[in-house]
């Protein structure tokens, strides 16, 4: 192991360089493989749905045509609601695949990352869902597709939070 750290540290050579990548400790260390097998059914829900949200960054959220000329706007053109609710339901759905593989397990204080998770799916879904109450015309496929990803997000990070034996403030059970 101490050879390799100093090959990492030394100034690649093709011998070094071809040493460091085959060898395997190192691979795995740097994520070249992920079992998504660790994955129960909401974590690959909310990690799929988080990854399609990605994507759907960049579709048409809003578009019009005048008289043979149109355009459209993505979520960064559709003002916060979009983009934000976007972003936020993608970090959740990013905190809950990266504990579950046992990458990284963030927690802010006494919050896990299952909760914080789902906090965050749910705040990012209402923010969508906001997005499409207060904006209805010209409305396109990435609004609808957002929608759905936001909410399949918040879905599967409350199962998820919910098999951890996390429960939403206030919501069935014992009150404090």
């Amino acid at each position: 192991m101490r050879a390799l750290e100093s090959s990492l540290h030394a100034p690649p050579t093709p011998l070094r360089l071809r040493s460091v990548l085959e060898d395997r400790s190192y691979r795995l260390q740097m994520g070249a493989h992920v079992d998504l097998s660790k994955l129960n059914q909401n974590q690959k829900i909310a990690g799929g749905a988080g990854a399609l949200l990605i994507v759907n960054l960049f579709l048409p959220w809003y578009s019009a045509s005048f008289g043979g000329f149109g355009f459209s706007i993505n979520a960064f053109g559709a003002q916060f609601w979009a983009w934000g609710g976007s972003f936020l339901a993608i970090a959740g759905a990013v905190l809950i695949v990266l504990k579950a593989l046992d990458i990284q397990d963030i927690s802010a204080g006494e919050t896990s990352a299952d909760a914080l998770g789902m906090y965050l799916g749910i705040a990012g879904f209402a923010l969508v869902l906001l997005r499409l109450l207060t904006q209805t015309s010209g409305a396109s496929i990435g609004l609808f597709l957002g929608i759905l990803a936001s909410g399949a997000v918040a879905y599967g990070a409350y199962a998820n939070a919910k098999d951890a034996g996390i429960k939403l403030p206030g919501v069935g059970g014992d009150s404090e």
